[in-house]
This record gives C-alpha cells, structure tokens and sequence, in this order.
C-alpha cells in the first residue's frame, strides 16, 4: 500500500512544485530613465531677434514689432492677427511660433521658399532662421523639420539628422547645428568650407548653441565656458573669451556678443567695422541679447528697455520708442541633465506582479495542507483502498481535476497489485 501513499504524495508534491515555480519578474522602477529638460518646466520664449539689416521683438501683449529694412515686407508684412512667443529672423525673413496653436507663421523673401513651404502639419517649440532657410524643432516628438534653400553643394536641408531628438537648434547662412536632447552634444550639417560643422566639439555637452555666418558658439553645460569654431577671419573664433562663464550667446555675421554669469554685462568680440563689438553698453546689466549681420540689441535686467548698436543704414538700430519697454521676458530653457524614472506605470506593473506572486505563494502553500491532510488519509484508509478500487472500478469518475486526480491514484495501485 506503501505505492498508493507514493503516488499520492507525488502527485501532491508535483502541485506544489509547479505553483511554486511560477516565474515572478522583478520590475525595477528605475530601468527606463528620460532625459529631462527646462522646456519640461517652462514656456520656452525667444522675444527679440536681429535679421540682416532689420529687427523684430515681441512686447509684452504677445504682438510682433519690425523695424529696419524692408525690401521684401520683412517688416511691414509682420503677422497682426495672432500672439506669438517665439520669433526667429533670416537675412531677409522672420518666421514665429503662435501663442496660440504652436503654429509658425513666416513672412519676407521667399526666394527659396522658406516662407511658403512653412510646414502646417505640425506644432512646434522652437525655430530658427538661417541665410535662406529655416529649421524647426516639433512640440510633438522633438525631431527637426527643415525647409527653404537646399543648396546641392551644402544640403542644409535634406540632410538634417532623423535619429535623434533635439532640444536647440540654430542656423547660419547655409548650415545648422543642433544640441540633442538625450546626451546634449552637438549635431551640425550644411556647409563646412570653413569647418563650421566638421569642428563642431565633441568632448563636453552644451546647453546653449548660436550660428553666425560661417561660424558657432556654443556655452558648455559643465563649466559655462564658451566654445567657437569654424570661420574666424575677425578673430571671431580665436577671441572667445576664456576668462569668464556666460548664461547667453548669440552670434552675428563676423561677431559674438555674450552675457556674463557672474555680473550679467555683456562682453562683444570679433568685426567691429561698424562698432558691433566695441559700442558695447557698460552701465547697465542685461537679460538677452541678439545679434544681427552687423548690429545687436539687448533687454536690460533693471528696467527691461531695449538697448541696441551697431551698423544703422536701414535704422535696424533705430527702434521705436514705443517699445523701448513692455517686451515679452525672454525665457531660454537650457537642458537638465536629470533624468526621471518613466515609473508610473512600471509601478502599477511591479504592483500587479506583486499581487500575483502573493497569490501563488497562498496557492502553494493551501496545496502543501491538502498534501499533508492527503498523506494522513491514506495512511488510515489503506485497508479500505483496495475494496474500494475492486467496488468502484468502472464507475464514473467525477469531473475536472479532482477526478484526474484519484483517478491516477487508482491506475498507480492497480499496477502495484
């Protein structure tokens, strides 16, 4: 009878080994990390931006004012009919971003169709004109759409990067440069006669990017430091200050100008053919600074008025005095390189699994009790056990697992006897 207690025994342990045995995964809360960045966190703004020999700004009613040259209604073409709290100008065009649909809106020389190839299927974060071109970063997955000038011997267009996402670009006469939002490093395409993309630093990360002509600077996101590369025939490259850190650049034709981190003046360097660099305010601090082919202007930190010098040909310096004041705040959201944990619904799923392993663990252990109460069964039955195998032998067995269950036992016992 020894084999009928075997077998029941077996067929127990058998039911406890595989409730036990089912594969618990262990869910880390911490194993898919995004990349977080201050555009996350705030509204990114870009109010005052400098063109060829004309300049925009946004005041504080959301409204665009241009003033300077107008050759091609780059001025007097402005959009009246909506907000905007981003504006970008080319050489001889602007294009913005609306307040209220994250739409763009481009106006002026449509040369190479950078105004009327505006995309409209899209919303969008962030742009940036170029000489005769414009790129743009998606509110909806952060990759670059391009369009406009495609020269065939630079490709600033067609070859823009498609795998990777981004969360700063800027565009200089025929290339781009971008900074990827998931390692912060450089992407650059376009142009290179004078090494303005192959240049590009590759041994730090950057949170702050500005194309001038044929040339880049870029603050690091380490130290603050500024770096410049590419055409350098003003020593626009060669003067980068190195004595200083900066929360801001931007970058003009054959010039920089930048913001001080330390005491928020700002320090101008490279042509100077029109007093771009050298009539650089002194008393005062400033917030932003833009810079245009041969002129800048900067919003002052104690009173928010614009202050602009440089080349006046077109009064591209000259701006109205009704918006000397009353401008949109500037707000450029850097990158963070803090990374959070996409966990919510990794959670729920550690949750579930959880749930799930506390269940089998019960399941086992209720099966453990009906072996051990089975063991005790058989052992004060075993006398009863082989009249009931001659007695039921061909009766119905009850259906389901209990009825598989015995029914194996009897099979075992009749093969002992």
């Amino acid at each position: 009878m020894r084999a009928i207690i075997c077998a029941i025994v077996l067929m127990a342990s058998f039911s406890v080994a595989s409730a036990t045995q089912t594969p618990v995964t262990t869910i880390s809360t911490t194993a898919t990390q995004t990349p977080v960045t201050k555009e996350d966190e705030c509204d990114r703004k870009l109010t005052i931006s400098l063109g060829g020999i004309h300049s925009c700004l946004i005041a504080d009613d959301e409204k665009i004012t241009c003033w300077g040259g107008d050759y091609f209604k780059q001025v007097s073409n402005t959009p009246i009919d909506d907000t905007f709290f981003f504006i970008s100008s080319g050489h001889f065009h602007n294009c913005a971003i609306s307040s209220t649909n994250k739409k763009i809106t481009c106006w002026g020389s449509d040369s190479f169709n950078q105004v009327s190839n505006t995309p409209t299927d899209d919303t969008f974060d962030f742009i940036s004109c170029g000489g005769s071109h414009n790129c743009a970063i998606s509110s909806t997955n952060k990759t670059i759409t391009c369009w406009g000038d495609d020269d065939y011997r630079y490709n600033q267009v067609s070859t823009t990067p498609i795998d990777d996402t981004f969360f700063f670009i800027s565009s200089g006469s025929a290339h781009n440069c971008a900074i990827s939002s998931t390692i912060q490093k450089i992407t650059c395409w376009g142009r290179n006669d004078y090494k303005q993309v192959s240049n590009a630093p590759i041994d730090d990360t950057f949170d702050f990017i500005s194309s001038g002509e044929f040339h880049n600077c870029a603050i690091s996101s380490t130290n603050k430091k500024i770096t410049c590369w590419g055409y350098d025939y003003a020593n626009q490259v060669s003067n980068t200050p190195t004595d200083d850190t900066f929360d801001f650049i931007s970058s003009g034709g054959d010039h920089n100008c930048a913001i001080s981190s330390t005491n928020k003046k700002i320090t101008c360097w490279g042509k100077n053919d029109y007093n771009q660099t050298s009539n650089t305010p002194t008393d005062d601090t400033f917030d932003f600074i833009s810079s245009g082919n041969e002129h800048n202007c900067a919003m002052s930190s104690t009173n928010k008025k614009i202050t602009c010098w440089g080349k006046n040909d077109y009064n591209q310096v000259s701006q109205p005095n009704a918006y000397s004041d009353g401008l949109l705040l500037p707000e450029i959201c850097q990158a963070n390189t803090t990374t959070k944990a996409e966990s919510t619904t990794t959670e729920a799923e550690a949750t579930t699994a959880e749930a799930e392993a506390t269940t089998t663990e019960a399941e086992a252990t209720t099966t453990e009790a009906e072996a051990t109460t089975t063991e005790a069964e058989a052992t004060t039955t075993e006398a009863e056990a082989s009249t009931t195998i001659k007695t039921t032998k061909g009766q119905n067995m009850d259906t389901g697992a209990a009825g598989l269950f015995v029914g194996l036992i009897f099979t075992l016992t009749v093969l002992f006897f």
